[in-house]
């Protein structure tokens, strides 16, 4: 039920990816609030950060390890950033 993209970063470190994506979880759901539209769903974003070459060597496995973030942080209850310590 949502979009998924990637961001690439390059030069930046896990702490760096991280909270640039603290920073656009929190932003989107700030500028979601409309006092027009109190109830209408929240906006959530969750996020799966992996690093090259300290957690995976190539593309496929960069790509299938950040997958594998976003979707242990769908699990865990969404709206969250999972990876980049």
């Amino acid at each position: 039920g949502g979009e998924e993209f990637a961001i690439i970063l390059p030069h930046a470190a896990g702490p760096a990816a991280r909270q640039l994506a603290e920073r656009i979880r929190r932003r989107l759901a700030e500028r979601a609030r409309h006092p027009e539209r109190p109830f209408a769903e929240p906006v959530t974003v969750t996020v799966g950060i992996a690093t090259y070459p300290k957690e995976a060597d190539d593309a496929e496995s960069l790509v299938g390890l950040a997958d594998e973030r976003l979707y242990e942080g769908k699990h865990a209850g969404r709206d969250r950033v999972v990876g980049g310590r």
